[in-house]
């Protein structure tokens, strides 16, 4: 390693040991884990304006080697998620894409301003979602949203019309596993409404909808039992 190795295995130890301590009923919960995201966007130091496609892969490799050989964790589903893939897809799934047996989810992350956003994230989607394909791995909307947030929409059916049915009437887009938004994390800037606000109408049918199922629903567990996940040992006989 260079000069900021010991800091960088510092802070893989923090990250290690505290993604290795979640667990339910002594097993270890999976974990998405997302890191190096956004690579071809200019912001990071891993990203564009900072590093290069050739010091990415090595570095992407020696950070899961890390948290797996040396910190011990096994619970992670790693996710490669560049920015803005329908505008840099060669550099996404080409130049700086780790290789297959190191990504074990292929997703994607945009913004853009409201009138753009839903040809643009259309366009990603598409774009992620076919290059998923070629490469045998399941695709996810990462993060997303409107630029400088969703306070000021005056798009009522926003959720439904520019996000949802947007992607799920899509061929390719109905196939990804999950979307994410970004937090609201600032009084003035975020990501979903707040009650009485334009917007929010759109977001609770969404929430609603036989389409989607968010974190907190009480479906997946109708779904677990269905497919037979979440058994103890002992149920299983093991």
């Amino acid at each position: 390693g260079g000069t900021g190795n010991s800091a960088w295995t510092a802070d893989l130890d923090t990250i290690g040991n505290g993604l290795k301590s979640f667990t339910y009923k002594g097993q270890p919960i999976p974990i998405v884990f997302r890191f190096f995201h956004e690579m071809t966007g200019s912001w990071y130091w891993w990203s564009s304006g900072c590093s290069n496609s050739s010091d990415y892969a090595p570095a992407w490799n020696y950070t899961i080697s890390y948290l797996r050989d040396t910190v011990g964790v096994h619970n992670l589903l790693y996710i490669y998620a560049a920015s803005k893939v329908s505008w840099y897809a060669n550099e996404t799934f080409v130049d700086w894409y780790p290789g297959n047996s190191l990504v074990d989810i292929v997703g994607f992350d945009r913004y853009q301003n409201v009138a753009e956003y839903p040809a643009s994230v259309l366009s990603d989607c598409q774009t992620a979602v076919a290059h998923g394909i070629k490469l045998g791995k399941v695709v996810a909307l990462a993060e997303t949203g409107i630029s400088m947030g969703i306070q000021g929409i005056l798009n009522t059916k926003f959720f439904m019309n520019d996000f949802m049915e947007l992607l799920a009437e899509d061929e390719l887009c109905g196939q990804i596993v999950y979307a994410l938004t970004w937090a609201n994390y600032s009084p003035e800037k975020y990501w979903v409404p707040l009650r009485g606000q334009t917007t929010w109408s759109s977001f609770v049918e969404m929430y609603n909808s036989d389409v989607s199922i968010f974190a907190g629903d009480g479906r997946w567990v109708y779904i677990q039992k269905k497919l037979g996940l979440g058994k103890s040992q002992k149920q299983e006989g093991v």
